[in-house]
């Protein structure tokens, strides 16, 4: 048999490179295409990861803490990403040219309830980004309907249930005993909350009734009872009877305290959809605190009074005083003398006519929205054709 030694000629060898050529330029094309692809895509995953961390942290505070942890710029402060990760922050203008700012304990808030932050160098799997964020809490503010942020609000991502009790009476509680006259605040009957704080089994127990009327004619709704490990806070949420005035009380508030604990009581009431006009200048509801022999020998009592029922400790002498709270704290069965209530009880110094308590203005309800942009953006080059990631809440 014949061997064949020949080669491939230079003519079949360029054929062939030009047929691999042509075979394998598309995949390489497809191949170098899929890689930026893949970059882009984990480029915008991370960011979405940014974005989504970021969106996470807003959810966990008010305007008035997002602001603090800004301005303040603290290691204590800086809560909203993860500290270390991040290079630095400020506060921005918004586009009415307003900024918040925070003075002393008090927090300034702007006249538009439109808030912006940025973010610089956010790190996330070894790449930086810049971010703004842009809350706007106007849209829950003065609206009909929709006035959530109005008046005392409670901050519900600072609350535990191991220390807080919360009780809220809704207006169709009211309705049930007197008819649906008393959902303009408006009711017939007298109506008592009766808070109860004792100790049971290492633990405190609050226990809160409410009752309509007097005497032997009286309606009681089902009493409610928690039991907590460290009480701090007990919160009673109720829409007033704007009936209830200087002299002749409608709302009555009597808290009891057989325990050894201090605790923060915040009589919070809510706001009618309708307008109730002077009545609501006028309404005065009582309060008595009663601390049982026992209980620690201190001139300060357990209970530190925190509302927006009004700014004044009722005074007799001022029959039409607005925003009455009539108040009484009597200790060991001794009643102090009114003078001192006030003081006593969480007013600030400057005698009775001084608020109860501290009250912070905060909005828990607002739109958030958070733009993840490349590194190098901030703070001046903020620009909506650069967003890599834009979440809205």
């Amino acid at each position: 048999m014949k061997k064949d030694n020949k080669g491939m000629t230079l003519i079949e060898l360029l054929v062939a490179i030009t047929m691999l050529a042509l075979i394998t330029t598309p995949f390489l094309n497809s191949f170098i295409v899929s890689v930026r692809n893949n970059y882009k895509a984990r480029h915008v995953l991370r960011a979405t990861t940014v974005g989504q961390n970021l969106m996470e942290g807003l959810k966990a505070f008010s305007v008035e803490d997002i602001c603090r942890q800004i301005n303040l710029d603290t290691e204590e402060n800086t809560k909203l990403y993860l500290p270390g990760r991040y290079l630095e922050h400020q506060e921005l203008e918004n586009a009415a040219g307003e900024k918040s700012s925070v003075n002393g304990d008090e927090f300034i808030e702007t006249a538009s309830h439109k808030y912006v932050f940025g973010i610089r160098g956010i790190e996330e799997d070894g790449i930086l980004y810049d971010a703004r964020i842009l809350l706007d809490a106007s849209g829950y503010r003065g609206v009909p309907g929709q006035s959530y942020n109005d008046g005392y609000t409670l901050d519900i991502h600072k609350m535990s249930e191991e220390t807080d009790v919360i009780y809220s009476l809704p207006k169709s509680k009211d309705a049930e005993i007197e008819g649906e006259e008393y959902i303009e605040g408006n009711g017939n009957l007298k109506r008592t909350f009766h808070v109860v704080v004792e100790a049971e089994e290492g633990k405190t127990k609050v226990e809160i009734a409410v009752t309509y009327g007097e005497d032997d004619n009286v309606t009681s709704l089902p009493v409610m009872t928690k039991t907590v490990t460290d009480l701090k806070n007990i919160y009673l949420m109720y829409y007033p009877n704007y009936k209830s005035v200087a002299t002749n009380s409608y709302d009555c508030f009597v808290v009891d305290m057989k325990q050894d604990v201090n605790v923060n009581l915040h009589l919070i009431k809510q706001k009618y959809d309708v307008d109730r006009g002077d009545m609501v200048n006028h309404y005065a509801p009582s309060l008595v605190v009663r601390e049982e022999a026992g209980l620690s020998d201190s001139t300060v009592p357990k209970v530190t009074l925190k509302t927006n029922v009004g700014k004044y400790l009722y005074d007799n002498t001022k029959a039409d005083e607005k925003d009455a709270l009539q108040c009484r704290y009597i200790k060991n069965g001794i009643e102090v003398a009114s003078d001192d209530v006030g003081a006593l009880l969480g007013f600030v110094d400057g005698g009775p006519q001084s608020l109860l308590g501290k009250l912070n203005k905060v909005d828990p309800l607002y739109k958030a929205t958070v733009q993840i942009y490349p590194s190098g953006t901030y703070p001046d080059k903020f620009d909506d054709t650069q967003v890599l990631v834009q979440l809205e809440n």
